[in-house]
């Protein structure tokens, strides 16, 4: 009997719910970073996943925002994933933003245990997206610079897996 191949089909889902001014959104730093600090809307990424990729909304063109992404093993602490900036493109999206379409990383390289490939991120007003291996980590989640978000801006993260 012939085994068939099939790679997971899955729709896009919210991986950090629309982000506005006044979040109290914070980075993950040497004292906030344990598992208890693991906040609650977390993502708990399925078994049958073994990459995430990841994708960003905002309200205008040209709005940029900083962000991080985190990872934490069943049971374990906080890992830095990626971090780095997104500028919104002119690409309408489902939710009524708009995709961004430049992520640019910060200067301090990657953190991640395998390479994290940024995917149409040059600002071509396309959907740019993050693609790496979840390496086993169970939980995934995003927090934007809230520093940086102003006036009538917000961001939403998605996430697939396959």
């Amino acid at each position: 009997m012939a085994e068939r191949l099939e790679t997971i089909n899955e729709n896009w889902l919210v991986l950090k719910a629309k982000t506005e001014a006044g979040s109290s959104d914070a980075a993950h730093g040497a004292t906030t970073s344990k598992n208890a600090d693991i906040p609650a809307t977390a993502v708990k990424r399925c078994r049958e996943w073994n990459a995430l990729e990841i994708a960003f909304t905002g309200h205008a063109d040209g709005d940029t925002c900083g962000f991080a992404l985190y990872a934490a093993r069943r049971d374990g602490d906080i890992a830095v994933v990626f971090s780095g900036d997104i500028t919104i493109g002119k690409q309408a999206a489902t939710d009524g933003g708009y995709w961004a379409d430049t992520i640019v990383e910060d200067a301090v390289a990657s953190k991640w245990i395998t390479t994290v490939t940024l995917v149409d991120a040059a600002g071509g007003d396309g959907m740019s997206r993050i693609v790496f291996d979840a390496c086993g980590y169970d939980k995934f989640w995003v927090q934007f610079v809230a520093a940086e978000i102003t006036g009538d801006e917000h961001y939403t993260a998605y996430y697939s897996g396959y």
